[in-house]
């Protein structure tokens, strides 16, 4: 498979194997948005470089899981939560929702199998693969895997990745690893506070307020009131969530539907300030000054670009 390079977030979330979902960008690009796929018989490998700070919002794949191991510092990393460190994988079970975010431009990679095929060689039910999970694996044991999938990623890219018989072993030693770390249990990293699962249902109640407001001007104490919250505990929330404050990820949240809808719009028909004012952004300015500093463009720009005419309305 050809290595993938794109020149922006929205494109490239559009690539992304074994998740559904959307890319939040929290700071201003500072680099290029690759992914190398491959597979080793029946595994999808994913190498990936993302461009910026960001948050990731999505669903896993029905039917696949997906080992998520971070090439970049761990403690970038906030994953279903919580903070990742140091001998912390992440496993994604087939068709869960999940948040997850980093404070910089990174890399990282994945494994993506069949859950059939995972749950296989697994002597227990199915909660193992079922359920999201930070896994604990010994530092070196991940430095390890990261230099062969790096190695494989090197031979793939030349054209001599192993066919059988050695892909099948390669395929069973990821195999035999991801069960692994599935049986040695939760990784407990380090969180505060409420349980993760009323964490989440706090951050969905707020965002799902910005959604259906869309239009209006969103202030934090609407967004504790949806919630059921004090400012404080919103303000933990978000940034165990997302790694960031409510009132930032608001105007990052409203920027991000005001790309989309510029995407999506015919440079004929729309305007730059009246697609922001359907936002709450009545100052064009500012809209300007704000849009620049998240999207590295003005709105304008994003919205003459050429797109197939498939995408705009």
């Amino acid at each position: 498979m050809p290595k993938l390079v794109c020149a922006t977030f929205d494109e490239f979330e559009a690539h992304l194997f074994g998740f559904d979902g959307r890319y939040h960008l929290t700071g201003p690009e500072r680099g290029e948005w690759r992914s190398q796929a491959f597979c080793v018989e029946r595994i999808l490998v994913q190498l990936v470089s993302e461009g910026a700070a960001c948050a990731y919002e999505g669903v896993t794949l029905h039917g696949w899981a997906t080992l998520f191991v971070p090439r970049s510092p761990p403690q970038w990393y906030r994953m279903l939560g919580v903070p990742m460190d140091d001998r912390s994988l992440i496993h994604f079970a087939p068709g869960q929702e999940f948040r997850a975010a980093v404070n910089n431009a990174n890399q990282w990679l994945s494994l993506s199998a069949p859950a059939e095929l995972l749950q296989s060689g697994i002597d227990s039910d199915a909660s193992a693969v079922g359920a999201n999970r930070c896994l604990d694996l010994e530092p070196a044991t991940i430095a390890a895997l990261i230099k062969m999938l790096d190695r494989l990623a090197s031979l793939e890219a030349t054209g001599m990745l192993p066919t059988k018989p050695l892909s099948g072993i390669l395929e069973d030693q990821l195999l035999t690893l991801w069960r692994f770390a599935l049986g040695r249990g939760v990784h407990r990293v380090s969180g505060k506070g409420r349980p993760a699962a009323s964490r989440a249902a706090i951050f969905s109640k707020a965002v799902s307020l910005m959604n259906r407001w869309a239009s209006r001007e969103v202030r934090i104490d609407d967004l504790c009131r949806a919630a059921g919250v004090c400012e404080r505990t919103l303000r933990a929330v978000f940034n165990d969530e997302v790694g960031i404050g409510p009132h930032q990820y608001l105007q990052i949240h409203r920027l991000h539907r005001i790309r989309r809808a510029l995407i999506a719009a015919n440079p004929n028909r729309h305007t730059v300030a009246g697609i922001g004012a359907r936002h709450g952004y009545w100052n064009g300015s500012r809209l300007a000054h704000d849009y620049r500093a998240l999207f590295g463009e003005l709105p304008s720009e994003t919205l003459l670009r050429p797109i197939p005419q498939s995408s705009r309305s």
